[in-house]
């Protein structure tokens, strides 16, 4: 079970803020967040296990993520979920490939992937026929589908999202995303924001900010079965060609 917070606003000063919790098996090996030598233009942490990621970025400010939804398991021979996210990276014709994805989603076992770029996102899932664009502004995602009003995205929104304004930075919002109080009552995922637990917990926090001037900024912040910090990767770099082209027809 994974929570990511996307803010997007083409005219604001930092117009990408994304901020993710990946939620996971403790003993599921991991790399760190890093640009990967064999595929040129994602930056990710890695699963050593299948070779894909939960959430990455490239150097032209593409962003995508991919959740789990254990209503619809995998198929016989189905391909690893963690493959979308660089797939998508790397493609030159994003729009049409998440189309793409929509129509082949029966391949997978049950996920949510969500892409976009300063212009604006595209969603598609188990559970949906074909991809939704989404307009610029704020959108929550998790194991439940986009913008479901369960306890956990709902705390979320009223705790992350006062930081994703621009003018916080990566450790403000890390904080955040490291709240273990209760998210209240209601039907839905009822757990906390960061998950402590000896088996499947929170194994690390992403917070991903790209600013008007192309400056680009990703940190992940990694936990142990404890909730203990136990490593942290910060990468900068400069989108010198903006993504535009995530919603264009």
């Amino acid at each position: 079970m994974c929570l990511v917070l996307v803010a997007v606003d083409p005219l604001a000063d930092v117009p990408i803020v994304v901020a993710a919790n990946r939620d996971e098996r403790h003993d599921r090996p991991a790399d760190a967040l890093a640009w990967w030598p064999d595929r040129q233009g994602v930056l990710a942490g890695r699963d050593r296990a299948a070779g894909g990621t939960w959430f990455g970025t490239g150097p032209d400010g593409r962003f995508a993520t991919v959740l789990n939804d254990h209503r619809f398991p995998a198929p016989a021979g189905a391909p690893s979920r963690g493959g979308l996210v660089p797939a998508f990276l790397e493609t030159d014709r994003p729009r049409p490939w998440v189309h793409e994805l929509a129509t082949e989603r029966e391949r997978y076992a049950g996920f949510h992937f969500l892409a976009g770029s300063v212009n604006g996102m595209q969603y598609c899932a188990s559970v949906t026929g074909d991809a939704v664009t989404l307009s610029p502004g704020l959108h929550v995602i998790d194991n439940a589908g986009l913008n479901v009003n369960d306890p956990r995205s709902a705390w979320a929104r009223a705790s992350v999202v006062p930081v994703l304004d621009g003018a916080s930075g990566p450790n403000r919002i890390l904080e955040r995303l490291g709240d273990c109080s209760p998210p209240g009552s209601g039907a839905g995922d009822r757990r906390p924001l960061f998950i402590r637990d000896p088996v499947f917990g929170t194994r690390c926090s992403t917070v991903l900010r790209i600013d008007a001037a192309g400056h680009a900024r990703c940190v992940e912040r990694r936990f142990d079965a404890e909730g203990a910090v136990i490593g942290e990767s910060s990468v900068s770099w400069h989108c010198e060609r903006m993504a535009t082209a995530v919603c264009r027809d």
